[in-house]
């Protein structure tokens, strides 16, 4: 029994000292400089690695257990599985010892789910809040490992640990319904009175964490600042990356005047939003990563050591500024609460007009932002300017904030280049990767932002293919069709014999297939054109943006060819491919059309959402999740649909050649 208990207090005496010296110093009304050149800081960089300490980490084993209990069904809000879920969070927060609330909330189309709020009380009453985030429902079509039932379990893993950290601060685990559209989030933060809503002193979300196929983990914000978070993140974990991103939760607590930061995955993922989203897909040793990152970034704030980080967290919240990049999306077409979700701040209401014109009644709404453009380092008031709830333009005015013509021009030169279009008051700038047009206007020194389209029609270039190379290409394109090659093998790109470039701009169509026509305009189904973005494939430095998402992307094209050639649909006459008029007898489109098409059942009919659209997107969206997914374990139709392509042994063989090429076998 002695020995027993010195072992129990060596062990605590260990932790102690890992504490003290893994923690910067505590701060009062500090700066977030200060804060990184405190005393305790100094030391923790001088302090052998982390990993030579005795330091509370996340269980890998019982993070595996949550990850597979979470992703056990599909979890649309108001599902079934939805509320098994919560109510697995719950029990498992209750099992820590954490007071839980589910807190019920309803969307625009009626459907409730349930938020799940595990808090673990201090003694003082007036106490921060630190608040641990993830969401657990899933799109309706998937089992939602990935998205996100990752960020769940990394959220209970990080709750194990910390529920008996010693600590002058309260803890806050919640776990979202209805995070695919961001309203569970906003629902709570509209339940907290003000009083409370002051004492929250940030957020750490958790969402995609692990995806296969995805790259490394990110801390990432709503504009890809960084904030004190961030700062406490990347000092734990130097090769974190800091990017932007406002399409999580993280987001709604931003706008509410909160630091917050999303831990998530780099790219998409090849099985993003689709059937074959397992938890066997994940990358296990990622979510251990994540979580232990947000464990050793939470010890400085937790610490009784530590001073009140309020003050601080009000500083960057409230007086949060978005940046503008040009990489930055701005939702045109969009509403006020879409702008505020992207911008990551909340604007205020400017200006409100009705006009009435015969018997139509429109309505113009200005809002009023203070935002960084361009690079420069002075907030400009800028106006977001709504015609019946719909983004139409973007104002800036620079001058309301001693901002010069001239100075404004060599900052959208230095991000833009030479103008496109140059007149006697305007000069004109046209990004066609990120859709917007800038225009200065030189007398008022003004800047409108527009939202400028493409035409996806228009050859930027094309080359003829033979054999499945492209010949004659230059540099720039020649590094294109090597990224094409290094994911289809030869023998897929036979029937390609064009290879053609468009654009859309960024985050619009990556690829598609069609059959080239005759000289009497007939579709001839035995050659193939490839058209591909080059604004989806690489980004303005030459880096390559995602490339799981080009992988979905040309892997489902490639099923386009191969499903929709010479030997599975007749192109001879007049009907659609679609139709089984159409179809080779007995071929393989034909076999699948007749066993699925018009079948009902479950909820889970389609491998992903974008295979709901027609027949032709059903089978060569099924192509591509059985080619990069595991053989399906569930009985769901769409998972039958995967089953006809894995009954099918030349369908297996070709998977296998494709695969390999990836680097997947």
């Amino acid at each position: 029994m002695k020995k027993t208990i010195a072992v129990m207090l060596i062990a605590l005496l260990l932790l102690s000292v890992t504490l003290a010296l893994t923690q910067p110093s505590g701060q009062t009304d500090q700066s977030a400089e200060d804060a990184a050149g405190s005393p305790k800081a100094a030391v923790a960089a001088a302090a052998p690695a982390p990993e030579a300490l005795l330091r509370p980490e996340a269980d890998p084993e019982t993070l595996q257990k949550d990850l597979a209990a979470l992703a056990a069904a599909p979890r649309p809000i108001g599902s079934a599985g939805e509320q098994e879920a919560a109510d697995y969070l719950g029990s498992r927060f209750s099992e820590m010892g954490y007071s839980v609330i589910l807190q019920p909330c309803t969307n625009a189309d009626g459907q409730t789910g349930t938020t799940v709020i595990a808090t673990r009380q201090v003694f003082a009453e007036d106490a921060d809040i630190l608040i641990f985030s993830a969401h657990h429902d899933s799109a309706a079509n998937t089992y939602g490992a990935g998205d996100n039932a990752s960020g769940a379990a990394v959220l209970l893993a990080v709750a194990e640990v910390l529920r008996s950290v010693p600590t002058d601060t309260e803890l806050r685990f919640i776990s979202f319904t209805d995070g695919e559209t961001g309203v569970g989030a906003q629902a709570y933060i509209a339940s907290l009175a003000q009083g409370e809503k002051s004492r929250i002193i940030g957020d750490i979300h958790f969402d995609q964490l692990g995806g296969f196929g995805s790259q490394d983990t990110a801390a990432a914000t709503t504009d890809g600042q960084g904030n004190y978070l961030t700062e406490l993140l990347l000092f734990r974990k130097p090769s974190l990356s800091l990017i932007r991103a406002a399409a999580s939760d993280h987001a709604s607590f931003q706008i509410a005047g909160v630091p917050s930061v999303l831990l998530t995955q780099r790219g998409r993922g090849y099985l993003y939003h689709s059937v074959a989203d397992t938890a066997g897909q994940l990358n296990q040793e990622s979510l251990v990563s994540a979580a232990d990152t947000a464990i050793d970034a939470a010890l400085e704030v937790l610490s009784s050591d530590t001073g009140s980080y309020r003050a601080l967290a009000q500083e960057q919240g409230q007086d949060y500024t978005c940046h503008v990049s040009r990489q930055s999306p701005i939702p045109f077409d969009g509403s006020p609460a879409d702008a505020q979700r992207a911008i990551g701040q909340a604007g205020e209401l400017w200006d409100h007009r009705e006009v009435k014109s015969g018997d139509l009644n429109s309505t113009y709404d200005t809002y009023l932002y203070s935002m960084y453009w361009f690079g420069g380092d002075t907030p400009w008031n800028t106006y977001c300017r709504y015609r019946n709830g719909s983004l139409q333009d973007i104002e800036i005015r620079p001058a309301e904030t001693g901002g010069s013509t001239i100075q404004t021009r060599a900052l959208l030169e230095g991000m833009y280049a030479a103008p496109a279009i140059e007149e006697d008051a305007t000069v004109t700038w046209q990004d066609s990767v990120y859709g917007k047009q800038i225009t200065l206007h030189t007398i008022s020194g003004t800047v409108t932002v527009r939202k400028f389209s493409p035409d996806p029609a228009e050859t930027l270039a094309e080359y003829p293919v033979a054999d499945g190379v492209a010949e004659a290409l230059p540099e720039e394109h020649q590094k294109i069709w090597d990224v094409i090659c290094s994911i289809l093998p030869q023998e897929s790109r036979r029937k390609i014999t064009r290879f053609r470039l468009f654009t859309d701009g960024a985050g619009g169509t990556i690829a598609q297939a069609a059959p080239l026509q005759t000289e009497s305009g007939e579709a001839d189904n035995r050659r193939f054109c490839l058209s591909v973005d080059p604004s989806d494939i690489f980004d303005e430095t030459g880096s390559l943006r995602d490339r799981s998402a080009l992988t979905w992307a040309l892997v489902r094209e490639y099923g386009r060819v191969l499903l929709e050639d010479e030997t599975q649909v007749d192109r001879s006459g007049t009907a659609s491919a679609d139709a089984p008029a159409g179809m080779i007898a007995d071929s393989f489109r034909e076999r699948f059309y007749h066993r699925f098409q018009g079948t009902s059942g479950d909820s889970v009919r389609y491998v992903c959402p974008e295979a709901a659209q027609d027949f032709s997107q059903d089978i060569v969206c099924t192509f591509a999740v059985f080619l990069l997914g595991e053989e399906p374990q569930g009985d769901t139709l769409a998972e039958e649909k995967l089953r006809f392509f894995w009954q099918e042994e030349t369908m297996v063989s070709l998977r296998s050649a494709v695969r390999e090429t990836i680097g997947l076998e």
